[in-house]
């Protein structure tokens, strides 16, 4: 019997990682340009977009691996996919913030501002609010922001996907 070595996990999880980092940064540019609403509920395809990845990211490796993947690699190999995905996007979000359309963070402080409004929040509640964001989604700090958000979901996804992706190899082969 040949014990060919397993796959590299952090290779299949810096490419796909990668490739959703870089999905990802189109699908938002082209949003930011086609649509004005920043709660348009268009820009949950992110999401889609990371649990594609994910998903394709433990197919790949099992495909290389005799169809075997734990449970643990798999929230491993996912969560580097959401890191590296994270860090691409996070990259972006900051270079656009920045560079390309610095108008655009504030569009989004005034959208949750009438939001929360609507609401009918208190002026101190939104005021505490809208400084938050201001801090949080100012220069790099938004690379680390959506680093975070990035890592949280992945997090969320892996585990579940993980449970349902997972084939243990037998024990006593």
């Amino acid at each position: 019997m040949e014990n060919s070595a397993a796959p590299s996990a952090t290779s299949i999880g810096l490419r796909y990682g990668l490739l959703v980092g870089l999905i990802i940064c189109l699908a938002s540019f082209i949003i930011r340009l086609l649509i004005t609403d920043p709660n348009s509920p268009i820009n949950n395809i992110i999401y889609v977009v990371l649990i594609v990845g994910i998903i394709l990211a433990h197919r790949d490796y099992k495909a290389q691996n005799q169809g075997f993947l734990s449970f643990g690699q798999g929230l491993g190999l996912g969560l580097l996919t959401a890191l590296v995905a994270g860090l691409v996007t996070g990259l972006f979000s900051y270079i656009y913030a920045e560079y390309i359309d610095p108008e655009y963070m504030s569009t989004i402080i005034e959208a949750m501002r009438t939001q929360m409004e609507t609401q009918g929040r208190s002026a101190e509640q939104i005021e505490t609010t809208v400084g938050w964001m201001t801090k949080m989604m100012s220069g790099p700090i938004v690379i680390g922001t959506v680093l975070l958000s990035m890592l949280f979901w992945g997090l969320i996804i892996s585990l579940i996907t993980s449970a349902f992706t997972k084939h243990n190899r037998p024990e006593f082969e």
